[in-house]
């Protein structure tokens, strides 16, 4: 009768030993998708096994989700002070100017010609002709006033005025003008604003006389036991009540008392 054969010996004697390991290796890496570490294999073993393994390896699996961010690392150390940037270099040095001209100055007595004998000055700068600089001639003596001491059309001057009196005597006050008048002002044109006004000829106040032009506006600030007031001329002409001069204020008192004021003329 025929001996039959043990199931593992027929597995294992056409492989040899070594081939059935081998084998078995390789199928476990294929299934498994694990890498080996070469011990104990030759070299054609290794290669086997490889081979075998990469024939039965499945297909890689898709990418799994990304996972979550990690935490945000500490602060990295403060680095080092870099080294200082290279110093540009120093600019050339510019040109020379040009050295300026003297000027050279003679005074230039009276007695001379030069200036026409009035004197001054001689004035010649480096290289060029000289300049003349000659005193003015003296001139006439000025007027305290403006405009030879007329008062000029429009222009206005003004002044305070202040008399007493007692019972039945009179008194005056004056009533100056520093500048003359170009003419004097005729009585129509002269007027005496006691608690009256007069915006047309005299659009002030006592506190801040004015006068139209060619009008004398004489303004009443405050009386007292006075009866009678009224403008004169103190020069004297018929049909005026002020010169080229002034003017001034006629006053007559029924018992003590005081007048005062002020007063604007404006000149045609």
């Amino acid at each position: 009768m025929k001996r039959l054969r043990h199931p593992i010996s027929s597995i294992r004697e056409p492989f040899g030993k070594a081939g059935l390991i081998v084998a078995c290796l390789a199928l476990v890496l294929a299934t498994t998708g694990a890498a080996f570490a070469a011990g104990g294999l030759t070299k054609s073993q290794e290669k086997q096994v490889t081979k075998i393994a990469k024939k039965y390896a499945g297909k890689n699996g898709a990418p799994g989700a990304t996972g979550p961010a990690g935490p945000a690392g500490a602060a990295g150390a403060k680095g080092d002070k870099g080294d200082p940037g290279e110093k540009g270099e120093t600019g050339g040095t510019g040109n020379t100017g040009q050295p300026g001209k003297s000027v050279a100055v003679r005074a230039i007595p009276t007695e001379e010609t030069e200036c026409a004998e009035l004197g001054g000055a001689m004035v010649t700068p480096e290289g060029g002709a000289g300049v003349e600089v000659c005193n003015g001639e003296a001139g006439a003596p000025g007027s305290p006033w403006p405009g030879g001491g007329v008062l000029a059309s429009k222009a206005t001057e003004t002044g305070s005025w202040a008399t007493g009196t007692s019972e039945g005597n009179i008194s005056f006050a004056a009533l100056p003008f520093p500048v003359q008048l170009p003419g004097p002002i005729a009585e129509a044109n002269v007027h005496l604003l006691d608690g009256t006004t007069d915006t047309t000829h005299c659009p002030g106040t006592a506190a801040e006389p004015k006068a139209a032009p060619g009008q004398l506006c004489v303004y009443v600030t405050q009386k007292s036991g006075v009866t009678f007031m009224e403008i004169q001329d103190p020069a004297g002409e018929a049909a005026q009540n002020a010169s080229r001069a002034g003017s001034m204020v006629y006053v007559e008192g029924g018992t003590e008392g005081f007048v005062y004021g002020t007063f604007a003329v404006t000149a045609p």
